[in-house]
């Protein structure tokens, strides 16, 4: 048996909707001469930038603006996997997964910019974290504890993936 979880930030509307309004490349230059003279200047991975929404704004001023053990917006998703599992394959499909989907290799940049955009990596590296439970109660304070520990440590949104993964091995 094998304990998986999934980690991520929520925040509005995916990349792949922005996809749908015509807004894929042609804005790049407009939102990156919008930025103030000591912005950052974006990696050479981002192949798109958005526009947020004003939904998407708001997300991220309150997501910003909160201590990072507020958890705001933090969702953690856990599912047992039964029988026999190969973990090589199933990092591989995640791999796939976030390769096909915009909104999986995304990240946002505020600082130093007249207008907050979100960024759209070309490839981003998955965040796995491997670990042999199975001298541990998977369904103890030690699991709450380290969901808990994930939690505090919450996510960089200037920094894609706005995801990341653990699985632990809790029984054969």
């Amino acid at each position: 048996r094998v304990l998986f979880r999934s980690l991520g930030l929520k925040c509005g509307k995916s990349a792949s909707a922005a996809t749908n309004r015509g807004h894929k490349g042609a804005n790049m230059e407009a939102i990156q001469s919008a930025k103030q003279p000591n912005a950052p200047s974006l990696p050479e991975n981002v192949e798109a930038i958005y526009p947020l929404t004003v939904m998407q704004k708001a997300l991220l001023y309150h997501t910003a603006a909160a201590p990072p053990e507020s958890a705001m917006y933090f969702q953690q998703l856990t599912w047992v996997i039964r029988g026999d599992l190969d973990g090589a394959l199933f990092r591989e499909a995640w791999d796939r997964v976030v390769h096909r989907h915009a909104a999986l290799r995304t990240f946002f940049v505020w600082r130093g910019r007249d207008e907050p955009a979100q960024c759209v990596c070309r490839r981003v590296r998955l965040t796995w974290i491997d670990e042999d439970w199975r001298d541990r109660d998977a369904s103890s304070s030690d699991l709450q504890a380290m969901l808990a520990a994930d939690r505090q440590r919450g996510f960089r949104l200037d920094e894609a993936p706005l995801t990341r993964f653990h699985l632990l091995r809790i029984g054969d």
